[in-house]
């Protein structure tokens, strides 16, 4: 089998720009990013102004003593470390022995399971992106009795089951009663193994890692339900810094104004460095057509965003469910004919303003329950390659495989260096959908 997986597997190679295809293709969101190789080794640096330089008056002298002041609130930059995300995809022994023996089937075996891998770590990418505020995937209480369609050992998310939507059986998983957003948050020490995963009902029941067949108490969680869990993927709670791994929309444009400093700009100084958004039920009624034109609105009369700065159109992201709301509230608004076979609902939806098109999209990784308004000309993603996922090969020649140390199964190992920036926040809005 050594000459086999040395002389054919190894020499199966993906070049960079057709991993970054693949990623993309998987996760559309992806796609609606530029992708830069930077400059530096260790940030990216974004720099904007609310509305530039304010030096004007009737007389000079007064024009100068503006301009002289040139206040910090027109001048801004971001610095944004790059964080990082590995991965490892296996080629188990049993299939690479079949493989030897069937060429064939061992080209499509080796690139089915790389581009499935591939894009399963973009899409945990998207989820990094689109994750709320310190990394969790939502809460639950952990029950060690069974209970209706929940069985012994399960995490119960039974009024969020979408949450668990980025969670697979094999998945590993932390539990925390802090919510990721300081530095001093930890999770408890054990981590458990999906075993069974009900996305109807809510539930994922979970093992030991040391004992994967049998459902159990990971160790130290508490399995009576009294205590609500914050539930992260393992190794993705924030504790207080996100860019470690890709900085969220949510540290960018919060849900509620934020004061404090992100990355270098002093959010005190303005509203709109947070982005914006709707506030009470004055603003935040009515269908979601009408909240988004609002937004968009306010953005318009109050700050002065243009089209120069948010491109010709902009992107309202939507969870699929509350895509499927929205679809239903145009819909309703429609007059109908009376005709042998009607076609009732929408593929894609657009909504017109005196600002530009707005595209309103479904996005699996988007939280349920929120919209964002985004102005994807202005956002990047920035790194040595310039490249959303690359495969590391140092020390290993041209081969993409090597066996996995302690184990006679190959390993293909992927990963993400980069930073993510949305430029000028004041071109992003937020807004629950509630109300």
């Amino acid at each position: 089998m050594g000459e086999f997986v040395d002389n054919y597997l190894s020499r199966y190679e993906l070049a960079p720009d057709e991993l970054h295809d693949i990623a993309i293709k998987a996760e559309p969101m992806m796609g609606l990013y530029t992708y830069e190789r930077s400059k530096g080794s260790e940030s990216m640096t974004v720099r904007f102004t609310l509305r530039g330089p304010r030096g004007f008056s009737r007389t000079l002298a007064q024009a100068q003593q503006i301009s002289g002041v040139k206040r910090n609130s027109e001048y801004f930059r971001y610095t944004i470390p790059y964080g990082k995300m590995e991965g490892s995809i296996l080629f188990s022994l049993e299939e690479l022995v079949k493989s030897e023996a069937d060429p064939e089937y061992g080209a499509d075996f080796l690139e089915r399971n790389t581009e499935a891998g591939i894009a399963g770590f973009a899409q945990n990418i998207s989820y990094q992106l689109n994750s709320v505020a310190g990394g969790s995937v939502g809460t639950a209480t952990f029950h060690s009795a069974a209970s209706g369609a929940r069985p012994v050992f399960s995490l119960n998310f039974s009024t969020t089951p979408e949450a668990i939507a980025g969670l697979m059986p094999g998945d590993q998983v932390e539990i925390s009663v802090s919510d990721g957003t300081s530095a001093s948050h930890s999770t408890i020490a054990a981590a458990g193994l999906i075993i069974d995963r009900d996305t109807d009902n809510g539930f994922l029941q979970v093992a030991a890692i040391s004992a994967p067949a049998t459902a159990a108490n990971p160790g130290g969680w508490d399995d009576t339900g009294a205590t609500t869990y914050y539930v992260y993927r393992l190794g993705e709670m924030h504790r207080g810094v996100p860019q470690d791994t890709v900085l969220p929309w949510s540290s960018f444009i919060p849900l509620t104004r934020s004061t404090s400093e992100l990355l270098g700009v002093n959010r005190a100084l303005e509203a709109f460095l947070s982005g914006s958004r709707l506030l009470g039920t004055s603003e935040n009624s009515g269908t979601f057509a009408r909240r988004v034109k609002r937004l968009l609105a306010k953005n318009l009369a109050r700050l002065g965003a243009d089209r120069a700065q948010i491109g010709k159109s902009q992107t309202l992201m939507l969870h699929p469910e509350d895509w499927d709301t929205f679809e239903d509230q145009q819909s309703s608004r429609v007059g109908r004919d009376v005709e042998k076979v009607a076609v009732d609902g929408y593929e894609a939806i657009q909504v017109r303003t005196a600002q530009g098109v707005i595209n309103t999209i479904a996005e699996p990784t988007m939280t349920k329950g929120l919209a964002r308004l985004n102005s994807f000309k202005m956002c990047r993603i920035a790194g040595p390659t310039g490249k959303l996922i690359n495969l590391f090969t140092y020390g290993m020649g041209n081969g993409m495989l090597r066996a996995k140390e302690g184990s006679n199964d190959a390993e293909l190992r992927p990963y993400f260096i980069g930073a993510h920036g949305v430029g000028n926040p004041c071109a992003h809005g937020v807004f629950a959908l509630t109300g």
